[in-house]
């Protein structure tokens, strides 16, 4: 390198060096972040003495997030409601399990069981007026269906039919076989959408008893039906239950005989067919079986049907079938 190119760098080093302060003394008095300050100046200050203007930071990748709300704006004051609107209870509000549908809610959503049963809401059973077969004024619940007419007992196949549940009793109070309408019991009821319903009878023998249900029967050792054991129930007359465990109310047995009772305990298939559901008092519920017993001129409700027929003798398993009337 020539002594010129020499003196020329070594000037340009020297000049560069000196107004940094970027070597610092021996005995460390001079450290760079005197020279260097910890907070970098803004570009407000950047501008005020004359530098250029830092550039834009970008985010890091992956940390930008959609905005959780939009930015607020000035609320609007709601007017207090009026007459014609309505307020929807919250669900710790007890009166939110039996609040009416909007105008706006669909029919095709099924409600939830809010109620035990659909009883009609004008023209109760339990009513001290004489009954009757002639059709009265029935208001059903909302999601419900009106129903009227008499209950047809076919055999299990769907093939034969059997008759007609009897309007009048057996000597005993529990009802039997009618071969003809003529002579058939009239219920009526308010089908819910789900969940199971009474069926309360227009032509009852009493009015004491208003609800075709099921109570123990006589030699039934409890309360209690199932696969191990033969006991059963009679169809009869019953008051008012609910879906529950059997209920020692008067029944239609022996005209007002206390035992164990349910009422609550049907449903109907889309083919008009009944089922039951009886509850057991530890609160099970077992499968059940329907027969028509020809030497009492009874239905029973049993768990085991051959356990029953084994034990009491012989038996028809029959179908329950909704025969509308036409009004």
């Amino acid at each position: 390198m020539t002594p010129l190119l020499k003196l020329i760098t070594f000037t340009l080093f020297a000049a560069l060096f000196s107004g940094i302060g970027a070597f610092p003394t021996a005995n460390g008095l001079h450290k760079r972040s005197q020279f260097l300050p910890l907070n970098p100046l803004t570009n407000a200050q950047r501008i005020a003495q004359g530098f250029v203007l830092k550039p834009p930071q970008r985010r890091t990748p992956g940390r930008i997030y959609a905005r959780v709300s939009p930015t607020p704006t000035d609320v609007v004051p709601q007017s207090p409601l009026t007459s014609s609107q309505s307020v929807i209870a919250t669900p710790s509000d007890p009166a939110s399990s039996s609040a009416a549908p909007s105008s706006n809610e669909s029919s095709s959503i099924p409600a939830p069981p809010t109620s035990s049963s659909a009883l009609p809401s004008s023209s109760s059973a339990s009513s001290s007026s004489s009954p009757s077969a002639t059709p009265t004024a029935i208001t059903c619940p909302a999601r419900s269906t009106f129903m009227r007419g008499y209950i047809k007992a076919v055999s299990q196949d769907g093939a034969t039919t059997i008759g007609y549940v009897s309007a009048s009793t057996n000597p005993f109070g529990e009802f039997g076989l009618a071969s003809n309408v003529e002579s058939a019991l009239i219920f009526n009821s308010c089908k819910p959408s789900i969940g199971l319903m009474d069926l309360t009878i227009e032509n009852a023998p009493t009015v004491s008893q208003p609800f075709l249900g099921f109570f123990k029967g006589s030699a039934s050792t409890d309360a209690s039906i199932g696969y191990s054991s033969a006991n059963y129930m009679f169809l009869g007359g019953v008051q008012h239950t609910g879906v529950t465990a059997p209920q020692n109310l008067d029944t239609s047995f022996k005209s007002g005989t206390s035992l164990p009772s349910e009422s609550t305990v049907w449903t109907l298939d889309i083919f008009n067919r009944f089922a039951t559901q009886w509850i057991n008092p530890d609160f099970t519920s077992p499968v059940t079986s329907l027969a028509y017993v020809p030497a009492d001129d009874v239905f029973i409700l049993t768990g085991n049907f051959n356990k029953f027929t084994s034990t009491y003798g012989s038996a028809t398993r029959v179908t329950l079938s909704y025969v509308a009337i036409e009004n």
